[in-house]
């Protein structure tokens, strides 16, 4: 019998053993965490806890003396002994001296073989006051698959961050842009931080008022939004409204707002009204702002709203081809004053023209019209005083688009917007210019609206003068009817020319001679060239006949061209053409050209037969009947004869 009690006590011995051997525990955790004195997130510092070590590690009150203003728990690595099936982390916040929370926060681990981790990334300074002491207090618990759990502690007590919120001592908004537009396009206009008046617009009736946005520069805080207020003249700000800003992705200093708010939306005609306005950042602590608000007295506009005469479509409201070297961009301009595409600069160029330019707008007033439509341009320097200097291209009306709106257009003339310049002022190689556009339309009772502000309407570049490559000289080589000739061409190409009823038009080839400057070598050649029956280029489409560089440094198209192929007889045509050469950052024009002719008897004439087979009607080479006693070259059945 005391074997067997001996036996069974060393059967329970083994067992208690075995099980304390087998029992899963956490045995330490690395804890990684964002903290910072003056704002920096890109600090990580690593803190390992073990049961049983000293809480004054954690005070950080000591460390950081001005108290901190970045705290961002980012991750934590368990180290586990056993087998677990969980791993958390539970902690709470509290301001020291109060009574701790019951609720607990819960981070979650995951298993990677014998360590558990958690992407955390928890701000722990979120909705904390600054300027006041906090303990962050944590632990760990660890499950198996029985329910048993295990915690890593200090001691007989949790761990304890023990901190002093800081509160950046500079944080404030700095400066503030606001962009306006009062039916002329976006303009911006700074706003002063204090001693600005009441602007008073009232006198003036305005038909179009949009906040288009705004800009502001700030440091330390976390969001930034515009407040406003509209209200009648007679009474005071009560409704107020807000406009939340986005922090600028590539400057986190700068925050842009970008929605348009309409203020004349809802109100009465005649009446005058107040926009009352400021500017509030918030910082991360609750209850830290700071003011942008004119001295605090906030910004106040006096106006009044009048019935709205015209109109410019917040979408695509005009645009315009520049072409520059050559190469040419189409631009549009929408009414809240953006442009497709964005970039504004033409970079370094020597030719500069405006192929095209076209306008929208809206007459909401029955009984007016329009009187004069125009693009005014000017180009200064960024020391130049630009008044005065304005030159101008008319417009005229291109298409009703219904609803009141109609587009003027420059119908394809061509503005050189260097030329002026050139003669009565100067261009300096290498310095730096501004082309600024804006669209001046008249109404038969005798006001005149603007669409313009805004970088949109200007683009920069920089003048290169003679400092190209170009085309010294052209030739093309063409087979009209019966004759064949070569023409010269010049660089601003000829005039439109009719060449009356063609029933053989071939473009044999064009040659060219070229200068190539060294930074500028000629990559490409060909002739863009359009056929289109008259009165329909909008339609139209450029092909290309490439041309190939010559053993002797000349530029040659080739094989022939048949121009009247596939044409209707009798129908009158165009032909449009010009020599494009192409170098790395830009194109050079060459020789344009506008044919009009009108397509005789289709033909297919390899060469003159002289055995007339007198079967079948004769016509001229020019396309006309022929009659019995003519004498010269006639057409039969497609084949050319000589009486």
């Amino acid at each position: 019998m005391k074997k067997k009690l001996t036996h069974l006590l060393f059967l329970f011995l083994l067992l208690m053993a075995t099980g304390k051997a087998a029992a899963a525990e956490i045995t330490s955790v690395t804890l990684k965490n964002n903290i910072s004195e003056y704002g920096e997130e890109d600090w990580m510092e690593q803190q390992g806890l073990y049961s049983e070590m000293s809480s004054e590690p954690l005070n950080l009150i000591n460390k950081y003396g001005g108290g901190v203003n970045v705290f961002k728990l980012k991750s934590f690595t368990a180290n586990v002994t056993g087998t677990l099936t969980s791993v958390v982390m539970k902690s709470r916040i509290y301001e020291s001296g109060t009574t701790a929370p019951e609720d607990w926060q819960i981070f979650t681990a995951t298993e990677f073989g014998t360590q558990w981790m958690c992407e955390a990334n928890y701000n722990v300074l979120s909705g904390l006051t600054y300027h006041k002491t906090y303990l962050l207090e944590f632990y760990f618990e660890g499950t198996d698959d029985q329910g048993n759990t295990c915690y890593l502690r200090n001691g007989d007590g949790n761990f304890v961050y023990t901190f002093y919120t800081g509160g950046v001592s500079n944080m404030g908004i700095n400066w503030v842009y606001v962009q306006v537009n009062m039916g002329s396009g976006a303009e911006s206009q700074y706003v002063p931080s204090s001693d600005m008046p009441v602007v008073d617009l009232s006198g003036e009736s305005e038909t179009d008022f949009v906040l288009s946005g705004f800009t502001a520069g700030a440091f330390g805080v976390k969001s930034l939004q515009m407040n406003y207020s509209i209200y009648p003249a007679s009474g005071t700000a009560s409704e107020w409204k807000n406009a939340v800003a986005t922090q600028d992705a590539e400057d986190p200093n700068q925050w842009v707002y970008t929605t348009p708010i309409d203020v004349l939306e809802g109100l009465t005609v005649g009446e005058t009204y107040v926009l009352e306005f400021n500017f509030q950042g918030s910082g991360i602590w609750a209850g830290q702002d700071c003011w942008y608000n004119n001295g605090g007295s906030n910004y106040k506009i006096r106006f009044t709203k009048a019935e709205k005469v015209l109109a410019f479509l917040y979408g695509e409201t005009a645009g315009l081809r520049l072409n520059v070297n050559g190469k040419g961009t189409d631009y549009t301009l929408t009414g809240q004053g953006s442009r497709t595409p964005a970039t504004a600069s033409l970079g370094s160029l020597s030719t500069l023209t405006c192929d095209a330019s076209w306008v929208k707008a809206q007459l909401l007033k029955s009984g007016l019209a329009f009187s004069s439509v125009r693009m005014a341009y000017v180009i200064y320097g960024w020391q130049n005083d630009k008044s005065g200097n304005w030159y101008y291209v008319d417009l005229t009306e291109q298409a009703d688009q219904g609803s009141g709106v109609t587009q003027f257009s420059s119908n394809g003339g061509v503005v050189d917007l260097l030329g002026y310049r050139k003669s009565q002022w100067y261009l300096n190689d290498y310095d730096d210019y501004t082309l600024e556009v804006r669209y001046e339309l008249k109404t038969t009772d005798g006001h005149t609206y603007y669409l313009k502000g805004g970088d949109a309407y200007k683009f920069t570049f920089t003048y290169m003068s003679e400092y190209r490559s170009y085309i010294e000289s052209a030739a093309i080589n063409v087979t009209a009817n019966d004759k064949t000739q070569t023409i010269n061409l010049l660089e601003t190409g000829i005039s439109s020319e009719n060449l009356g009823t063609l029933n053989v038009f071939r473009v044999n080839n064009i040659s060219a001679v070229v200068h190539e400057w060294e930074g500028q070598p000629i990559t490409e050649m060909y002739m863009n060239y359009r056929v289109y029956l008259s009165g329909q280029h909008e339609s139209a489409t450029w092909q290309q006949c490439p041309m190939q560089k010559q053993s002797d440094g000349t530029w040659k198209t080739m094989p022939a061209l048949d121009l009247l192929s596939g044409l209707t007889q009798g129908k009158t045509y165009s032909m449009e053409y010009e020599i494009i050469a192409s170098y790395d950052g830009g194109n050079i024009n060459y020789g344009k050209s506008d044919l009009e002719f009108v397509m005789g008897v289709p033909t297919a004439i390899q060469s003159i037969t002289t055995e007339d087979d007198k079967s079948g009607a004769a016509y001229t080479v020019t396309g006309v009947r022929a009659p019995k006693n003519y004498r010269g070259i006639i057409i039969r059945n497609g084949k050319k004869y000589v009486r």
